[in-house]
């Protein structure tokens, strides 16, 4: 699973990171397993806004995409029932979605990620400047249209899942994402 959501403003991404790093109540994670939670890069919301203002241009748009949130995840069966009592969690697939991300956006831009698991499942946010080497924003650029995003996700379940056993999902599925609360 790859998804990628658009996050237009630091508000939203310090929304965002209050929810990762959770420094707010999150119903869905159990409270006496967020220690086992793993970041890389920013370690918390200031530091995340922070290596982000670093990333961002002195002049951009005024609805610029300053940052994208990628979800990173798997089928709960790739993990199996007993992925708690696992010391590894998967941690080599999460690795090597990461090294993917910053392959394909660069290092410098990917400012902070957190493995969670500390919910049903473990999954990994990971948050990417959209820089440009030339030092634009350009969300565009990396994610584009529908058959952009459906090529990057093919490519993510080629190069990243494969390997684990992993199949892509099914190209052009109407399914969606069910809200925590639903």
């Amino acid at each position: 699973i790859l998804r990628a959501s658009k996050l237009k403003s630091v508000g939203a991404v310090a929304a965002s990171g209050h929810h990762t790093f959770r420094e707010r109540k999150t119903h869905n994670a159990d409270p006496t397993r967020i220690g086992l939670n793993r970041t890389h890069g920013a370690k918390n919301t200031i530091e995340l806004l922070h290596k982000l203002r670093e990333r961002l241009p002195e002049k951009r748009r005024r609805d610029a995409v300053v940052c994208i949130e990628y979800l990173i995840a798997a089928s709960p069966e790739f993990f199996g029932d007993e992925w708690r009592k696992n010391k590894n969690h998967g941690a080599e697939y999460f690795n090597a979605a990461l090294s993917w991300l910053k392959k394909r956006h660069g290092d410098e831009n990917v400012i902070g990620a957190a493995l969670h698991l500390d919910e049903q499942s473990p999954h990994m946010a990971v948050y990417v400047v959209p820089r440009l080497p030339d030092g634009r924003l350009s969300a565009k650029e990396f994610l584009g249209g529908r058959s952009k995003l459906r090529a990057m996700q093919s490519e993510f379940a080629e190069t990243v899942g494969k390997p684990y056993g992993l199949q892509r999902g099914a190209e052009g599925s109407e399914a969606t994402h069910t809200e925590v609360r639903k």
